[in-house]
């Protein structure tokens, strides 16, 4: 039985920097399909909407470990529709999926790829209007986070939207079933529930930002599990 009490600090398959080839690309499709299909670039796109009404456009958001791209996809079909002007950027620490993202979106001049650690000193230099981390903050222990999010306010001008996962029985073993019913891939099978498993309570995300930003965020639920963070300077 898992313990839901706190966070499970067990790294996933992903963190691999070095992870390539045919298994890690399977992967990213099937982040792709989760996003799209589990709600996760919608809530994204509440966070994106919420900046974009108090500040207009053009805007430069700027998504850390960005994965495959699909998030930085959906909001430019999504800019070009209403005919906002998005200048979007991914950041990933792994080559290949770096990569991976430049090939899926080669015919998207509105979308620029970096191969950078965001521990890295070359990142300090990043300054958008608005940081993303979609599924990107429970991948770190509370201490560390809190000193990311207080490096990466610093640098945004605007603020920071999270996008992240609800600790909930739930959401592990509705996800878990999903990733052996659709015959997914063993980095799905191992990292969908983990990261379950290194997700937050609503508690939790408001200690942690108080220390950061107090009287500057707001916390929403949204379905699938998905708690959406808006830190503003």
């Amino acid at each position: 039985m898992p313990n839901f009490a706190c966070r499970s600090l067990q790294p996933e398959l992903i963190d691999d920097f070095t992870l390539s080839g045919e298994t890690l690309s399977r992967n990213l499709r099937e982040l792709e399909y989760i996003n799209a299909y589990l709600g996760g670039n919608a809530v994204t796109l509440k966070g994106v909407k919420y900046f974009v009404k108090r500040l207009g456009t053009p805007i430069s958001i700027a998504d850390v470990g960005c994965g495959g791209g699909d998030t930085l996809g959906y909001l430019s079909r999504w800019a070009g529709r209403y005919r906002y002007t998005l200048q979007l950027s991914g950041y990933d620490a792994n080559p290949f999926i770096v990569e991976y993202a430049l090939k899926r979106h080669q015919d998207y001049p509105d979308i620029r790829y970096y191969c950078l650690d965001v521990w890295s000193k070359e990142f300090e230099q990043v300054q958008p209007d608005v940081f993303l981390l979609s599924l990107f903050c429970h991948h770190f222990g509370d201490e560390q986070l809190k000193t990311l999010l207080a490096r990466l306010l610093h640098q945004a001008r605007k603020g920071i939207i999270i996008n992240d996962l609800q600790r909930h029985p739930m959401a592990y073993y509705s996800i878990r079933w999903l990733a052996r019913l659709l015959g997914g891939s063993h980095l799905l099978q191992h990292d969908a529930p983990l990261s379950v498993l290194k997700g937050f309570r609503k508690e939790e995300l408001q200690t942690l930002l108080q220390e950061i930003a107090p009287k500057k965020f707001q916390i929403s639920w949204h379905w699938a599990f998905r708690y959406l963070v808006i830190i503003e300077k």
